[in-house]
């Protein structure tokens, strides 16, 4: 059953898992909240639940997350967990869209992902998003754009399947993250400072574009909000 985001009822008791008993903890926190396509987004509810998926890392104490949400998503800070924060789109993964997807990556050993992204382009669709484009917006079309096998899901309605797609990660992207999660290491000289996963050919190089020259600077400038449980 699907539930609107007002009816989320959350377990504020511990998450049932003992201490250091899991690898890892993956989870996209609703990012209704901090969507620009949401006109009356609520930040302190977003906060809110993003805390609780916080709370479950502290709590299983994993040796490595990773959090999907939306680019207005704040950056998290979780006590005994070095937190790398990347962009990533489908189209990048060899996929057909530009829909930006926001991964923060935390590791108790201090490593961080790299993920190998295409260097060449290719045409791209509009984003699948989770209502439904028109009567003919098929479903096996949705899963074509996002690059997914077959997922039949036909024990739910076809708006309720159409809500599933929408919100899903690209097949690719996830596919191309569980790879580098898989790759984790340290970081090296050859890392971008802001650490967005690519490498830097040249030596006398710190960014790898501009966009990354960017990102620290607002970093400097204090311009990033940060969440944590405290």
């Amino acid at each position: 059953m699907l539930l609107e985001e007002s009816q989320f009822v959350i377990d504020e008791s511990r998450c049932g898992v003992t201490p250091g008993t899991v690898t890892g903890v993956i989870g996209g926190p609703p990012c209704q909240n901090y969507s620009d396509a949401n006109r009356n987004r609520n930040q302190e509810e977003g906060d809110r639940l993003v805390k609780h998926y916080l709370r479950i890392v502290t709590e299983a104490q994993p040796e490595w997350f990773v959090m999907e949400n939306v680019r207005n998503v704040p950056d998290v800070v979780v006590p005994g967990y070095h937190v790398q924060r990347l962009d990533i789109t489908d189209a990048e993964c060899g996929g057909k869209q530009r829909r930006l997807r926001h991964i923060q990556f935390g590791s108790k050993s201090g490593h961080i992902i790299r993920p190998v992204r295409t260097q060449d382009t290719r045409p791209v669709t509009p984003a699948v998003l989770t209502r439904m484009a028109s009567k003919h917006d098929r479903h096996s079309r949705r899963l074509a754009r996002q690059s997914a096998p077959a997922l039949p899901l036909r024990s739910l309605t076809p708006s309720a399947r159409a809500r599933v797609v929408g919100n899903g990660v690209p097949w690719l992207v996830s596919t191309t993250l569980a790879r580098a999660v898989t790759l984790r290491s340290g970081i090296t000289d050859r890392d971008c400072v802001c650490l967005c996963g690519r490498l830097i050919s040249d030596p006398r190089a710190r960014h790898a574009t501009a966009s990354c020259r960017k990102r620290m600077e607002r970093r400097r400038k204090g311009m990033v909000r940060t969440l944590s449980l405290e």
